[in-house]
């Protein structure tokens, strides 16, 4: 077994106070592949804390639309992690929660479409 896989497992399973980090960056890292591009997309995972994933919306439009899927996103996060961490999920809109790194993508994002919305005009 590679030395990689051992430490990932460790971090994944242990008791290591790195565990919950580890998780959250795994979230980040992998959160299209888990949730989907569409929802991807309008949202991003914060972090899970006693059970409960926070994860932000785009909009408010969006958060409603989240509210549909959640328990879809539940048994997915759950299903990616290989055990049932996350017991419930709350939105937020508050984009002072997200590491840089992903509010610089969806600010990026936004100004792209910005840019291209207005070449087609």
């Amino acid at each position: 077994m590679p030395a990689s896989n051992v430490l990932q497992a460790l971090l994944s399973h242990g008791k290591s106070p790195l565990k919950d980090s580890f998780i959250r960056w795994k979230l980040w890292r992998y959160w299209a592949e888990i949730v989907g591009p569409s929802v991807a997309a309008n949202s991003a995972p914060i972090e899970i804390k006693r059970g409960c994933l926070m994860v932000w919306a785009k909009s408010s439009a969006q958060m409603q639309d989240l509210h549909f899927v959640a328990d879809s996103i539940k048994l997915k996060v759950n299903k990616f992690l290989g055990s049932p961490l996350v017991r419930s999920i709350r939105f937020t809109l508050d984009e002072g929660r997200l590491p840089q790194n992903v509010t610089a993508n969806f600010q990026l994002e936004n100004h792209f479409s910005e840019i291209t919305d207005n070449s087609e005009d």
